[in-house]
């Protein structure tokens, strides 16, 4: 899973939803397609599923899916991501991390954050 030599890469969208369905924190990514796009959305909101009440997927102006709780449970595993695309979810996990946003004091994403920087460095 990653971006294959020539395929142009789309910018993409999650927003965490507070409580009460309101925009609480985003963050940005870019993915080859939704398919692509949904396996990142899976992953990011399962890492901080105690700090949000659902999330949007968005595509410029295109709604892509809209998740209320954790979203759905990531069909992938870590290990089976490429070490580009384990390194593009770190660095995603450190940014949400580094803000001043309610989800940055998620303590499952300290953990996930802690996991897969000793995934990223063992390969």
């Amino acid at each position: 899973m990653g971006n294959k030599a020539g395929q142009a890469m789309t910018e993409y969208r999650l927003y965490f939803l507070d409580r009460n369905g309101k925009i609480a924190s985003t963050v940005a990514f870019d993915a080859l397609d939704d398919a692509d796009a949904m396996i990142s959305a899976n992953i990011l909101s399962g890492a901080c599923a105690d700090g949000h009440h659902g999330y949007e997927r968005w595509c410029e102006n295109r709604r892509v899916r809209t998740a209320r709780g954790d979203g759905n449970p990531p069909t992938i595993s870590l290990r089976q991501l490429t070490q580009t695309r384990q390194r593009q979810i770190l660095g995603l996990e450190e940014t949400l991390q580094r803000s001043r946003l309610h989800i940055a004091r998620s303590k499952r994403l300290l953990e996930a954050t802690a996991t897969l920087r000793q995934l990223v460095a063992s390969r």
